[in-house]
């Protein structure tokens, strides 16, 4: 089971804001200088809204970075080291109309078991605007200890929506 904190702010927390306020998110997360300041504000608060009586979790690896994707731009959103199945290494933004929204978790081995650090294998999903859930798109680059980032880019192209340009 996932930790709150983790879990709530990348099912949850970071994905609404980034369709509530789109353009500002996008500015802030391609600035390294507010990016980071941003990130660890927002974790913060994922912490007070998903359960204030455990010890919050320390943002280590909490990162953001631009790049492209199938000629796309994108953030690419690093997150701390998962502990827990169904935690999140990495999450990608691509910027269109909505935001498309793509997470990289740690899927739970085939004993149901999870150990950090060990080769583990992931799973893809994407999550939309305005629906509580995640949808599984399909199995991710293996972490060993962690995956891979242009892995994870590879996996994604194929899903994202054509750009206007492209249409």
């Amino acid at each position: 089971m996932p930790r709150p904190q983790h879990h709530e702010f990348t099912q949850y927390l970071l994905p609404e804001e980034a369709w509530l306020a789109p353009q500002h998110v996008w500015d802030t997360l391609r600035d390294p200088a507010t990016a980071a300041p941003w990130l660890r504000q927002l974790w913060t608060i994922a912490h007070q809204f998903a359960n204030a009586a455990a010890a919050p979790i320390e943002p280590t690896g909490l990162a953001a970075e631009a790049c492209q994707v199938g000629g796309q731009e994108a953030i690419l959103l690093t997150f701390p080291t998962p502990t827990q199945a169904d935690e999140a290494f990495l999450a990608l933004l691509v910027l269109a109309n909505p935001f498309q929204y793509f997470l990289l978790e740690a899927a739970p081995a085939a004993d149901a078991s999870f150990r950090p650090g060990a080769p583990t294998p992931t799973a893809i999903y994407t999550r939309q605007p305005d629906t509580d859930h995640r949808a599984y798109l399909t199995p991710g680059p293996v972490a060993d200890p962690v995956p891979a980032a242009s892995l994870f880019l590879q996996h994604v192209a194929p899903h994202l929506a054509p750009t206007s340009a492209g249409k």
